[in-house]
């Protein structure tokens, strides 16, 4: 309730042009719209309290001078699509799979994001599709911990790259959706981007696992989600190519450096790029923000 006067802070004591806020799916859409094949239909499900409430909200960004960029799926889900603690139990069997049942996901969140543009872009050009879509894999399907989950947080790693996949195919899709209702947006993603080195600079093995573990968290899915050059076991060939994907910008959010070392076997079997343990994770390390700011 207080972000008119937050907002008129953020202007006048930070200097702030731009910022980054996001939308929650399961707040315009508490309920599940059913069988929906296009945004008008899918429009009439919306929440009005809930449209009226960001309307107000992105009315008053731009009252203080504000430009807003708008984040359409910050990690989470509505329930009626991700039944994260059923999953969690049985991932094979649980009803309302997320991005484990990517046929479904994959065209809501599109028509979802199709509805925000429609709604929302006389007053926001600037759209991110995801955020941090590695950070929904590893802490959801590979190696979630008690320090961090998402859901279903199982471990199933081949499922987590099945899944990194299936948030590349979803980025296309919303990144379609809103050029189609938006005709002045911009769209990009906002991955989580890591800086990395060997751990023993001297060593061709950790070289490669270096090398590895970049082409992994740092290339294939914006390979994917840019390019359409979709490479799903991982081999550094991509099997399959698509012309229908694209990104206007990357957003990048930057942590830290891993120093990557070498192991006899691959981590995930039948990834045998997928060769290399992580000995740290979050080195603070600033000059990486430049390093991976210049991914080639």
């Amino acid at each position: 309730e207080l972000y008119e006067s937050d907002f008129e802070r953020a202007a006048n004591e930070l200097n702030l042009s731009h910022l980054r806020v996001s939308l929650e799916w399961s707040r315009l859409f508490p309920n599940d719209p059913g069988p929906v094949d296009d945004v008008e239909d899918l429009a009439a499900h919306a929440d009005p309290d809930a449209v009226a409430q960001y309307t107000a909200y992105f009315a008053a960004m731009r009252s203080a001078g504000i430009v807003p960029m708008v984040t359409l799926n910050h990690y989470t889900l509505p329930l009626w699509i991700h039944d994260g603690k059923a999953c969690n139990a049985d991932i094979d069997t649980c009803d309302n799979a997320g991005w484990a049942d990517p046929e479904r996901t994959i065209k809501a969140i599109g028509l979802y994001a199709g509805f925000c543009a429609m709604t929302f872009g006389d007053q926001v050009d600037l759209w991110a599709t995801l955020n941090e879509p590695f950070a929904v894999v590893l802490a959801g399907y590979m190696f979630p911990s008690e320090e961090r989950t998402n859901p279903p947080g199982v471990f199933d790693p081949a499922l987590g790259i099945a899944v990194a996949f299936s948030l590349a195919e979803a980025h296309g899709e919303m990144y379609r959706m809103v050029h189609a209702y938006d005709d002045t947006a911009r769209v990009g993603g906002v991955p989580n981007l890591v800086a990395v080195k060997p751990s023993d600079p001297e060593s061709a093995d950790d070289i490669q696992a270096a090398a590895n573990l970049d082409y992994v968290y740092n290339r294939a899915w914006l390979n994917a989600a840019i390019h359409g050059e979709f490479d799903r076991d991982l081999d550094g060939v991509a099997e399959e190519h698509r012309d229908d994907m694209g990104m206007d910008f990357i957003g990048v959010n930057y942590y830290t450096r891993i120093t990557a070392k070498s192991l006899p076997i691959t981590i995930v079997p039948g990834f045998e790029m997928m060769n290399f343990f992580p000995e740290t994770t979050w080195e603070e390390y600033a000059p990486g923000l430049g390093e991976v700011a210049r991914l080639g």
